[in-house]
């Protein structure tokens, strides 16, 4: 689990001043003795003004660089314990046994980069956009397709008009019949699935707005987003099949709730409508 400061920074990473970003890379992979740990070293270590690391410790919530010493020593244990897992590749001479705490320390690594790698920004954006919208069009393929169907679902949940066809023919028709007034949202993991990349282009060329969502920032689908959510800067392991879902699922789950968030009473209401619709199509306690 991440430490209260561990997830402020990396809430906030993508706003922060390039000087200031230093001092939370530094911090975020710090292992040496936290006694050590003053203001001036870490300034002379990152090659900063202590001006600076006193900023850093504002920006993340705290008044003096004592109490962010005394959070940051509250989980620090525990977290280089868990930091340990991280990276680790699954190889022939895995033992079963190991396999879910190695599956759950990859998974949560991901998830950490993603919160750090996330544009606040581009995601206030993209949750207007999903607002003002008259349709929406999601392309995907193969795993991402999964999570294409995921966001569909929560979309159509809060009233919208969404489409999301798995055949490359019908998403390239789809996307040359949407307007200025149609949201188009491409899904791939590498950013550089072909299919995704033509079609996104298509809906982009027809007029619409478009989102790339992606794992990598400059890749070939992400030259056709008006907005751009990248949720990683590196490249995890072999494991893409495996884990490229977790960072998508959590993310498009963050658009579900900023959208939901957004006109809380308008979308809950929906949310309730629909759920009294369906509610005969699972079994009542009574009837167990």
């Amino acid at each position: 689990m991440l430490s209260k400061v561990n997830f402020r920074i990396k809430t906030i990473y993508n706003i922060l001043r390039p000087s200031e970003k230093k001092v939370a890379d530094y911090i975020l992979n710090y292992c040496g003795k936290l006694e050590d740990l003053s203001m001036t070293l870490l300034a002379k270590e990152v090659a900063v003004s202590q001006p600076t690391v006193m900023r850093f410790v504002k920006a993340i919530g705290y008044d003096s660089f004592k109490q962010f010493k005394l959070e940051l020593a509250k989980n620090y244990d525990k977290e280089n314990n868990i930091d340990i897992l991280y990276g680790f590749s699954i190889n022939a001479d895995d033992k079963i046994m190991d396999l879910p705490g190695k599956i759950v320390a990859t998974a949560t690594s991901m998830l950490e980069n993603a919160l750090k790698s996330l544009s606040l920004v581009n995601y206030q954006k993209t949750v207007a956009l999903i607002n003002q919208s008259q349709h929406i069009s999601i392309y995907a393929v193969e795993n991402s397709m999964g999570v294409a169907h995921d966001l569909m679902t929560k979309l159509i949940y809060l009233g919208k008009s969404v489409t999301c066809h798995s055949d490359y023919y019908l998403q390239s028709i789809d996307a040359s019949n949407l307007t200025r007034d149609s949201l188009a949202i491409g899904i791939s993991y590498s950013g550089n699935s072909k299919n995704t990349v033509e079609v996104l282009k298509i809906a982009k060329d027809a007029g619409a707005q478009t989102i790339a969502i992606v794992n990598f920032e400059n890749t070939m689908l992400t030259r056709y987003g008006d907005i751009v959510l990248s949720t990683s800067n590196d490249q995890f392991l072999y494991g893409d099949a495996i884990f490229s879902r977790t960072a998508q699922i959590a993310l498009v789950d963050m658009i579900y709730m900023g959208v939901i968030i957004s006109d809380y009473d308008n979308y809950t209401k929906k949310l309730d409508h629909y759920s009294r619709l369906i509610k005969h199509r699972g079994y009542q306690k009574e009837e167990l």
